[in-house]
């Protein structure tokens, strides 16, 4: 429901309409007066409803909160996936692998439809890719030979050579160790 009214401020005439609640727009006719709160250094910041300027700060706030929430888990998350990918290809076996299969997802980047590449290694080990283009998918038909780096322990999945790169030959990784 939408409110038009007029009010005096500063000296100035005002003429504003905001969305009120289905209460107070069937309570008041044309021509009723009724009390307005405004910020006298601007009085175009006023609620004619009372609360409900704090109500949509609220709102505003808890969605904020949960939106940088949200955020930080996402970056944690992308973070740890990332640092034990690159702590497989650091620290990892080389395998080479077996292109078993493709697997189409429902992502889509710039319009072009995702896939995942799904291979095994020399010790029957299965994993997967990161996204490959739908494009690139010529490159690694079935039964492509694949270098995988794979975790002696288990712990964690093996990850293909070209989604993090390849090892360095010197025995330091990719980070610098003290």
């Amino acid at each position: 429901h939408h409110m038009e009214f007029a009010f005096d401020a500063r000296g100035r005439s005002y003429q504003m309409e905001q969305t009120v609640g289905r209460g107070l727009y069937t309570r008041m006719n044309v021509g009723d007066t009724t009390e307005i709160r405004y910020w006298r250094p601007d009085p175009t910041v006023n609620e004619i409803e009372p609360g409900t300027t704090t109500t949509t700060i609220w709102v505003t706030k808890i969605a904020s909160a949960l939106s940088l929430a949200g955020g930080l888990f996402w970056i944690n998350r992308s973070w740890t996936r990332a640092s034990r990918a690159a702590r497989v290809r650091d620290r990892g076996t080389r395998r080479r692998a077996t292109v078993t299969h493709h697997i189409k997802t429902n992502v889509r980047i710039n319009k072009v439809p995702q896939y995942r590449l799904a291979w095994q290694d020399e010790e029957g080990t299965t994993g997967k890719s990161w996204f490959v283009s739908g494009r690139q998918l010529g490159d690694w038909p079935e039964g492509a030979e694949l270098t995988v780096y794979a975790d002696p322990t288990g712990k964690f999945p093996s990850v293909w050579e070209r989604d993090v790169g390849a090892r360095r030959d010197d025995g330091t990784g990719a980070v610098r160790r003290r």
